[in-house]
């Protein structure tokens, strides 16, 4: 194989495989704030009553604290600064580099219709127009307000346990970093394989786990309380 195919196939192939990490860290972080959401969400009122009356307040707790800072880690995580064997959204806009590689990422996308002349250059032409999309996308993500307080409540609240509340980030900020890093592995993933990366489907999946983690927990307090407190109204 010729040294500069050898160079285009690697540089793919490290595309490729850095997407897939990517989607499966985004996985992880989601299933951490689905089993904080579900859990802290107002449909859990019952279980909320049933805390109140038992002693597992601090289990709940716990539980609740530690998928909420798994959350924070995971997607301040994804957004360090790039360096060797760090999975980082920045990472990105080094191998998907309109300088130097964007020649490897048009020719791979015209071996996706390769017996379709007309859709090898619509498809060519759609990926070169798209790399600096992404790396705008990528460096407005990691200025925006929302993702640098929650990266500075990891680097000091969480890390040194100083008290910054002001910094805490609401339910939609965490929801609005989610979006933006989902759209950016999204897009890195159309021009990489030729097909976008839609994530609404692992969304449901991880809520759904989470429901019934808590079911589970619901049903196991409920049978510690009754066995402690034979006497009480069920």
């Amino acid at each position: 194989m010729p040294k500069h195919e050898e160079k285009s196939s690697k540089t793919l192939n490290e595309a490729k495989n850095l997407v897939i990490e990517l989607e499966n860290e985004l996985k992880h972080a989601r299933a951490s704030w689905s089993v904080f959401t579900t859990g802290n969400g107002l449909h859990r009122q019952s279980l909320r009553e049933l805390i109140n009356l038992s002693d597992e307040r601090h289990t709940f707790d716990h539980i609740i604290r530690s998928s909420a800072t798994m959350t924070v880690l995971s997607l301040c995580r994804l957004t360090d600064f790039d360096k060797p064997n760090r999975l980082t959204l920045s990472k990105l806009k080094s191998l998907i580099n309109p300088a130097q590689y964007i020649e490897i990422y048009a020719e791979n996308a015209s071996s996706w219709h390769s017996e379709h002349l007309e859709y090898r250059k619509i498809e060519r032409k759609a990926v070169i127009e798209h790399i600096p999309i992404l790396h705008s996308q990528v460096s407005k993500f990691l200025k925006s307000t929302q993702l640098n307080n929650m990266r500075k409540l990891r680097d000091e609240a969480l890390a040194h346990r100083l008290d910054l509340q002001s910094l805490r980030p609401t339910y939609d900020d965490i929801e609005l970093v989610f979006k933006d890093a989902h759209n950016i592995v999204s897009l890195s993933s159309r021009l990489i394989n030729g097909k976008s990366w839609d994530p609404k489907d692992y969304i449901e999946i991880e809520e759904l786990k989470a429901n019934d983690f808590w079911d589970r927990f619901e049903d196991g307090m409920k049978l510690k309380y009754a066995s402690e407190n034979p006497k009480s109204p069920q």
